[in-house]
């Protein structure tokens, strides 16, 4: 005769957990929109004390947008040293009011740029912010004041004529510069071409010049009667990469280097048909 065990039904006691005082509850709200700040208090008013969220310390403050860049010529000898940007804030518009001053009426630097008068106003938005306590908004200017700085350093070493003592007259230190490669960049050649993920793309691999900062190319159809040249956007690397090629053609792919003298000679056609 078969036995069965019967299981039993035994209660287990819960434990009542205390209820915590709503003066200790602590709600810290991630949005920062004031419409939807006032949303979310209002279930939970008089619950206890409402933490609203303080400015990210983790945000990367950029240039903005509407700021001019002036370019340095890679042949430039000297560059201008930032490093007084790495101190404290007193300290570093001490140094910028010194540039201001030097610049001011210097016949060597007649029209900067960026304009003393802009970064001006610039420095007046940033004492502005600083007295509302808006920290967002003065971080922001600051970064701008740097970034025009450096804008302002640049056009220094592009008109100094490579004088270091004409750069030394803007108060801004003259640094030596690496400068641009300044030989005459020999016919490029291709080694091999590979076929991408994406069809009708290619990227070609070019033995590396001296001299050449970036490399430009462009193809042919072997089959089009006027030889059309299609040209392609140009790229630092010895990796060259075509795009928009037809697929099933017969082509020939060019490249030539280029850089502060010039473009070098374009290298022979490299067969190529894209899949």
């Amino acid at each position: 005769m078969a036995t069965y065990k019967v299981k039993k039904k035994v209660k287990v006691p819960v434990k009542v957990l205390k209820k915590t005082s709503p003066k200790k509850i602590k709600v810290i709200l991630k949005d920062t929109n004031k419409s939807n700040i006032k949303k979310l208090l209002k279930p939970i008013a008089g619950k206890g004390k409402v933490t609203l969220p303080e400015p990210d310390k983790n945000i990367r403050y950029r240039p903005s947008k509407r700021l001019k860049s002036v370019l340095a010529n890679p042949l430039n000898l000297y560059s201008a040293n930032l490093g007084y940007n790495r101190g404290k804030r007193a300290l570093t518009f001490a140094f910028i009011n010194n540039v201001f001053a030097s610049m001011t009426g210097n016949s060597n630097f007649e029209t900067p740029s960026p304009a003393i008068s802009d970064i001006k106003d610039e420095i007046a938005l940033y004492r502005t912010a600083r007295g509302n306590k808006n920290t967002g908004a003065a971080k922001q200017c600051y970064v701008n004041i740097l970034y025009m700085m450096k804008q302002l350093g640049n056009y220094v070493a592009n008109e100094c004529g490579n004088d270091p003592v004409v750069f030394a007259s803007s108060s801004f230190i003259p640094n030596k510069a690496k400068g641009g490669k300044s030989k005459e960049i020999a016919q490029a050649k291709i080694k091999k071409v590979k076929d991408t993920k994406r069809s009708g793309e290619a990227k070609a691999f070019v033995i590396a010049l001296l001299g050449a900062q970036w490399y430009k190319g462009y193809w042919i159809d072997t089959e089009d009667e006027t030889a059309t040249k299609h040209y392609t956007k140009g790229c630092k690397g010895i990796k060259h990469l075509f795009k928009g090629l037809p697929v099933g053609k017969k082509l020939l792919l060019f490249v030539c280097g280029s850089g502060p003298l010039g473009d070098g000679d374009w290298s022979l056609g490299f067969p190529w048909m894209p899949r």
